[in-house]
């Protein structure tokens, strides 16, 4: 779900999170509990990295810790403790 090419320069969390959605909506009109989404998800970049920019290889990874640490957030009460 995190870009890795330049749209990483300008992608938001809100950005992110409206993706993260619209994934969730189509898995949830399919009958599939939110529960177990969430539980069995995880945030990860799209594949390439290792062919960017120093600078912007790194922004994915960060960019792809504060997505991760949003959704648990967001999330919170949907997660097992």
């Amino acid at each position: 779900i995190i870009p890795t090419s330049e749209d990483i320069r300008n992608v938001s969390l809100e950005d992110l999170d409206k993706i993260f959605n619209k994934a969730i909506n189509i898995l949830t009109k399919n009958n599939i509990e939110l529960e177990l989404i969430l539980s069995q998800s995880f945030i990860t970049p799209s594949c390439g990295t290792g062919s960017m920019q120093p600078e912007d290889a790194l922004k994915v990874f960060k960019t792809n810790k504060e997505f991760s640490n949003y959704l648990q957030d967001k999330y919170k009460n949907y997660l097992p403790s």
